[in-house]
């Protein structure tokens, strides 16, 4: 993490140590910057209108009021919306100073990115606020269900008696910003700081005087000490003060979206940022593969054996199968297939279902003298029916040839065997063999 106040660079470090730099130097790593311009101007607007002008309506404001000379860039950290417009709490910073900075960042290795004071401040939840104290500069945000509230208090000095004097004005200001609200919706406040010098006793009598002056409650985010040193002409004097701040454990809670960096930049500080992770992952996921794989060629390998062992025995048995003498019965096969065959033709000349075929084609009138079943190995089955009409009933025969076709009889005249008058001979053959 870096810090830049104005011309002051300091450059924070995970062991605990903090280089006084000469400004825009050369980083080997990636950074987070917490910028705080000298001649930027942090402020809150209340606007009317859509909030996608915002920006434009401070831009104008900033020029209006001289805060800042020549064309500037604004950075919104927080919009409150209402019905008939919104609040929003902004940085103008020169155009100049900003693009001198961004030409540093692109110019860097590793990503950077880049957070003005005020992202710093207006990372608060509901009903939360937080005091930043750099040097003799008080600043104060919060936010609540009515809106914004944002402050900035300087010391004339860093002497005791005007840092006391400035925090009873800021916590006046929050006493009478307080006054409307609930009592148990009033707001907490949290307390940062990044000193010159290991002053924590100053730093705790300017709470109490706050927490008196403006009645609230205020958490103090405790501090980190940090081993300083100064780098001059390129000789490192080392362990020439000490610095506490809590300002670095706080801007890593920040996000890349809060940063104000292009989208790209914020993309490419994600991938970056997550790139130990995804390589662990990776390197989690070789591993179980790895093992699955080899547990994978282990079982492979079992049922490779098992499957030869399988087939092994199969071959056995062919091989004793193919030994086995067994007797020919094709002979006899052959003769019980001629005798079901035999069977077969047979079934529709079954006595009974001629008979019955027969005994009700028989209509009055019909006399059946001979129901004769033949058999020659040359012609089969051959069945002759008998009979005389006595001529009374014209239509006797026609109804007993119809009637036997609806049995599936299909006759076939033949030569009376009688010479009475009425007499006729019929072979009947069967449709089918599914009688």
């Amino acid at each position: 993490m870096m810090l830049v106040d104005g011309d002051q660079w300091r450059l924070f470090n995970l062991q605990a140590q903090c280089d006084v730099v000469k400004p825009f130097p050369r980083l080997e790593s990636p950074a987070r910057l917490l910028v705080h311009f000298g001649d930027a101007f942090t402020g809150l607007l209340r606007f009317e209108g859509q909030t996608k002008f915002a920006r434009a309506l401070i831009e104008r404001q900033v020029r209006r009021e001289g805060w800042i000379e020549g064309p500037s860039h604004i950075v919104i950290h927080r919009l409150f919306k209402t019905s008939g417009g919104g609040q929003a709490f902004y940085t103008a910073i020169p155009l100049d100073t900003w693009q001198q900075l961004l030409d540093w960042v692109r110019r860097q290795r590793d990503h950077c990115l880049v957070y003005p004071t005020g992202a710093l401040l207006a990372d608060v939840n509901m009903n939360q606020g937080r005091i930043l104290r750099l040097g003799r500069r008080l600043l104060m945000f919060a936010r609540d269900k009515h809106g914004l509230v944002f402050e900035d208090v300087y010391s004339a000095t860093t002497g005791m008696d005007d840092l006391q004097l400035a925090a009873q004005t800021l916590g006046a200001n929050i006493a009478e910003l307080d006054r409307q609200a609930d009592r148990q919706n009033r707001r907490r406040y949290e307390w940062l700081t990044a000193a010159e010098e290991d002053d924590d006793a100053i730093d705790t009598a300017i709470m109490d005087t706050l927490q008196q002056a403006g009645d609230v409650k205020i958490d103090r985010v405790m501090p980190r000490r940090f081993r300083t040193r100064q780098d001059s002409s390129g000789q490192d004097a080392l362990n020439q003060g000490a610095l506490s701040s809590a300002l670095p454990l706080a801007l890593n809670r920040l996000g890349a979206r809060e940063s104000s960096n292009t989208g790209v930049e914020k993309v490419a500080w994600w991938s970056e940022s997550m790139a130990p992770a995804v390589m662990t992952t990776i390197g989690v996921l070789a591993i179980g593969i790895g093992v699955a794989g080899t547990f994978a060629h282990q079982l492979a390998k079992g049922e490779w054996a098992q499957s030869e062992t399988l087939m092994s025995d199969v071959r056995d048995k062919r091989t004793a199968i193919q030994q086995v003498q067994f007797d020919d019965y094709s002979s006899d096969l052959t003769e019980l297939a001629n005798f079901a065959t035999r069977l077969n033709q047979g079934a529709p000349y079954t006595p009974t279902q001629v008979l019955d075929s027969v005994r009700s084609a028989a209509v009055r009138g019909l006399t059946i003298y001979r129901v004769h079943l033949e058999s020659s190995r040359r012609s089969g089955y051959q069945l002759r029916v008998d009979g005389v009409s006595d001529g009374a009933d014209s239509d006797a025969v026609r109804i007993f040839l119809s009637t036997l076709r609806g049995h599936g009889w299909r006759p076939v005249p033949l030569e009376p065997s009688g010479s009475e008058p009425g007499s006729f001979s019929y072979r009947l053959e069967p449709e089918s063999l599914d009688l």
